[in-house]
């Protein structure tokens, strides 16, 4: 029956909500509790499960697919499981809505501030504060994209050198290449594009976003990923287009100054 997919007022955290807009996060998280960025990397390809918050007896299980990289919204299976009853599907619409985790499942939606306990269970706390005192767990291979905040990209990027890929997007038409870009402690940036002559400029972090003065004029800003491979991917919108970076290496710079 429908109204068993009703999450928020029958079984799960479902962690649910419909979300207007997805945004991603500009002030940082409630204490303990995932950021935005970590709740995309968690619920990647995992698996939401527990009883009913309100419902005697019942359990639920919901199944996500792998998140891709500035992937912020995306769908799942849930599977409700009253009982005495035969057991029946749903489906859920996830989308992050700054350090939130929001789901709409067709008859009801909610939004969850999500904090980590031990052995997989997470305390989920609605917007009005209210907190889920069913017990409910997450199974995560932790193997989703990562985004990085302006303080991870400050603390890695110090006298490393980055070599990979790049691609254009856009109304110039498609463009791809190479680079190698050396980003030091002292703020400067050492680049390189398809193997041309290396130009120095300053870099610096802003909105999370790694930032550079072009040798051309004006300021580029991206966002960076981690992948769980340990490769790196970026992303920038440009006035006729998109660029987006895929690094394959990262070691120690020879050009940076100790």
């Amino acid at each position: 029956m429908k109204t068993h997919y009703a999450l928020s007022t029958l079984i799960v955290p479902a962690l649910l909500a419909g979300c207007a807009t997805t945004s991603t996060p500009s002030e940082p998280p409630p204490e303990g509790a995932l950021s935005g960025y970590e709740l995309v990397q968690l619920m990647s390809g995992a698996r939401l499960y527990g009883p009913s918050n309100t419902t005697p007896e019942a359990t639920f299980e919901q199944v996500y697919p792998e998140i891709g990289w500035r992937q912020m919204k995306g769908t799942a299976t849930g599977t409700w499981n009253p009982p005495g009853e035969a057991s029946s599907e749903y489906p859920v619409k996830w989308r992050v809505k700054g350090h939130q985790w929001c789901e709409d499942w067709g008859s009801g939606s909610d939004c969850y501030t999500i904090l980590p306990l031990e052995d997989n269970r997470y305390d989920f706390v609605k917007a009005n504060g209210e907190r889920i005192t069913a017990e409910w767990r997450i199974d995560s291979p932790m193997t989703g994209p990562l985004r990085l905040t302006g303080e991870q990209i400050t603390t890695g990027e110090r006298n490393m050198k980055y070599t990979g890929n790049w691609q254009y997007t856009g109304s110039g038409g498609n463009q791809s290449g190479t680079f190698e870009s050396h980003y030091c402690a002292d703020g400067t940036r050492i680049a390189s594009s398809d193997g041309g002559e290396f130009e120095s400029t300053a870099w610096h972090v802003e909105n999370d976003m790694q930032c550079y003065m072009h040798a051309e004029g004006g300021k580029r800003c991206f966002e960076v990923w981690q992948m769980a491979d340990g490769s790196q991917y970026t992303y920038r919108k440009a006035k006729s287009g998109t660029v987006t970076g895929q690094t394959i290496s990262v070691e120690p710079s020879d050009r940076c100054s100790a």
